[in-house]
């Protein structure tokens, strides 16, 4: 995370214009990428981080939907809370916060799919069209691909929660079974 570090050191005015800013666009999605494996979360999905460095500059869509990705780590990591919480009251107020998050990055998700996808990659399928590349076609391609993969992980969170949700309500109401027939 040595790059995180190096971009954090500075204020995220100073991302704000020039190389630094095209520096700090593609530090973003790769120190995102290892947070993600590390199940971190990083300083990167503050408000600040998202919006500062591009007041002198314009959003693209890819630029909006790398603001939804940057809450993956986050997500990751509150999920790892709830699995290694050992305290079944704590670990439902967990589980239900978890579950509220991962249902915010999903809409967030979808209303980026539905607002700023690529024309023709949208939620009634991609673009059949066949014949050559452009830079165009390979930037979107590399969108929808982060878009896709950072839904399935979200939806795969959100999967994996809504069930244990549900035991860890079934284990609340057998541990006042079990103390309140003594």
């Amino acid at each position: 995370m040595g790059e995180l570090a190096l971009i954090t050191a500075k204020h995220p005015a100073a991302f704000a214009e020039g190389p630094s800013h095209e520096m700090f666009v593609e530090s973003r999605f790769s120190c995102t990428i290892a947070a993600t494996l590390s199940h971190r979360g990083t300083i990167l999905r503050r408000p600040e981080w998202k919006t500062i460095p591009w007041s002198n500059k314009t959003k693209g869509p890819k630029d909006f939907l790398v603001d939804i990705f940057v809450e993956l780590p986050y997500l990751l990591e509150r999920f790892d809370a709830v699995i290694d919480c050992t305290d079944l009251p704590f670990r439902m107020i967990l589980a239900k916060g978890c579950l509220e998050y991962a249902i915010g990055c999903e809409r967030s998700l979808v209303k980026w799919l539905e607002t700023a996808a690529p024309r023709g990659w949208g939620i009634k399928g991609c673009r059949l069209a066949f014949g050559d590349a452009t830079p165009a076609d390979i930037r979107d391609a590399h969108s929808m691909c982060l878009f896709w993969t950072t839904y399935s992980q979200v939806l795969t969170t959100i999967q994996c929660l809504l069930p244990l949700i549900g035991s860890l309500k079934a284990e609340a109401r057998n541990a006042r079974i079990s103390t309140d027939s003594f």
